[in-house]
C-alpha cells in the first residue's frame, strides 16, 4: 500500500456522525525521496507537523505544496535524479498528485487531513 491522503470535513447534521470526503487519493512511498527534496514530504507524510495540530487542517499545507510543485517545475533535471529505482512513481504522478491536492485545499481549506501510511 503507498500513502492514502484524505481531506474531509464534518458537517453539522443535527448530531449525527458523518463524514464527507472531499478528495481522496494514493501515492507511491517510492516518490518520498523526490517529495522531500521538493519540500513536499511533510505536506504529504506527515501534515500535522506542519502547524503542529491534529487533525491538521487543508490550509495548513496550502503554502508547502504551492513552494513544492513550484521547485518540481523549475528543477525537473535536479528532481529526476530522485526518480524511484524500481521504476513505479513518477516526477508527474507526484506533480499531478501535488497539484490535485492543492487545489482542493484551496477549496476547501477548513477540510481536515487523514493520512495513512
Amino acid at each position: 500500500m503507498g500513502l492514502y491522503v484524505k481531506l474531509y470535513f464534518t458537517p453539522d447534521t443535527g448530531g449525527k456522525a458523518c463524514e464527507c470526503p472531499v478528495f481522496e487519493a494514493t501515492l507511491t512511498h517510492n516518490l518520498n525521496k523526490m517529495a522531500a527534496r521538493a519540500g513536499l514530504y511533510d505536506a504529504l507524510w506527515n501534515p500535522t507537523s506542519i502547524k503542529k495540530r491534529h487533525p491538521a487542517r487543508a490550509s495548513d499545507i496550502i503554502e508547502p505544496l504551492t513552494i513544492g510543485i513550484r521547485w518540481l517545475k523549475e528543477n525537473e533535471d535536479e528532481a529526476l535524479k530522485y526518480k524511484p529505482k524500481n521504476g513505479f512513481g513518477t516526477l508527474y504522478g507526484l506533480q499531478a498528485f501535488a497539484e490535485d491536492l492543492l487545489k482542493n485545499c484551496k477549496d476547501y481549506p477548513n477540510a481536515k487531513i487523514y493520512v495513512e501510511k
